[in-house]
């Protein structure tokens, strides 16, 4: 019996091999918390001789990997749970795995995911709160009724995403009901 899945999704330009050793991750890390451990890959438009290419991404209304990573997202919990009868599941990354994570609370609220996570990985300015032609509201909180938890870890030395949440942290919160 698992208690569910978590995918985790890798930062612009990462691989999944290399957030799969930074978090310890393992077969003995997921049979002692009863979990599924899943580490998908995200695309590149970027085409290159010899791999890895540098611009493996998730397209998030920041980067574009040139894949529809939502209804990849969609098919990959419909498989896992399917195959595997998982009670919950839970969708984390880091950085641009993070912001991709954001879209896909924003987007599909409760209907895939039970809770997700961002670590370094501020939304998109694309769901701004007063979204205008250029920006897209964030459903998350009106069209599915209570959504599904979302937590946002920052490191404000984060070498990447850098100062981000200090620079913008109105579009950080996120109101769990009207």
């Amino acid at each position: 019996t698992t208690n569910g899945g978590m995918i985790f999704l890798h930062g612009g330009g990462g691989i999944k091999e290399k957030v799969e050793n930074s978090l310890g991750a393992s077969l003995e890390l997921a049979e002692r918390h009863s979990m599924l451990l899943a580490f998908p890959q995200g695309q590149s438009k970027q085409t290159c001789r010899s791999p890895p290419c540098k611009a493996y991404t998730w397209s998030n209304y920041v980067m574009d990997s040139g894949q529809d990573d939502v209804s990849f997202l969609r098919a990959l919990v419909s498989h896992l749970r399917g195959s595997f009868s998982l009670p919950r599941m839970y969708l984390t990354g880091h950085s641009n795995g993070g912001m991709m994570a954001n879209r896909m609370w924003c987007e599909t609220g409760d209907s895939l995911f039970d809770g997700f996570v961002s670590i370094s990985g501020p939304p998109s300015s694309w769901f701004a709160k007063n979204s205008g032609t250029e920006h897209k509201a964030c459903e998350a909180a009106s069209q599915f009724g209570s959504p599904p938890p979302f937590l946002s870890i920052f490191a404000y030395t984060d070498s990447v995403v850098g100062h981000t949440p200090e620079q913008h942290i109105d579009n950080e919160l996120w109101p769990l009901s009207k």
